[in-house]
């Protein structure tokens, strides 16, 4: 979630500014970001909004478990489909782009070429201990940052596990 969408949802919940249409649901940003951004043959996922929990859609499609007025629940259930790795492309793009001058960046922008792009990124980065920490860093707050504006797209709000959620 960006700094200034949590402060105008704190000053909603306080009184002190306008209230936030969006619902809350107490949900890991970082597994809503797996399934957004995971394997698309893998079929996105689903958030179950009464506990938050996110779960891929792989789980549905081996389970016996579950009876088929329960899976197509759309009050207990957000279906979130899987949107490939173009943003996590673009993400190492920028992140190139934020180190220009050191000569890792040179190293860095050679290795996303082609396919195998995302494993040679890491080889490289992987030789400095700072910028790979830096990078991880940069990428997990990127990740997070779609993740909510996904859910804000839904009509949800990121919210930490412990606040009540929708259902």
């Amino acid at each position: 979630m960006e700094r200034a969408e949590c402060a105008d949802q704190l000053d909603g919940a306080f009184g002190w500014g306008p209230a936030s249409t969006l619902r809350p649901l107490a949900v890991g940003l970082d597994e809503l970001a797996e399934v957004l951004e995971g394997d698309m043959t893998q079929g996105g996922g689903r958030i179950e909004l009464r506990t938050g929990e996110v779960w891929p859609e792989v789980v549905f499609e081996n389970s016996d478990d579950m009876d088929d007025d329960e899976d197509e629940d759309d009050d207990r259930w957000l279906y979130v489909s899987c949107e490939g790795s173009r943003q996590a492309y673009r993400d190492m793009q920028i992140f190139i782009g934020d180190i220009a001058g050191d000569p890792l960046a040179d190293r860095l922008d050679t290795a996303i070429q082609g396919r195998g792009a995302f494993r040679r990124f890491h080889d490289a980065l992987a030789r400095s201990d700072e910028r790979l920490t830096q990078w991880h860093g940069f990428s997990d707050e990127r990740l997070r940052g779609r993740a909510s504006e996904w859910l804000a797209g839904e009509g949800y709000a990121a919210v930490p596990k412990g606040i009540d959620s929708v259902g």
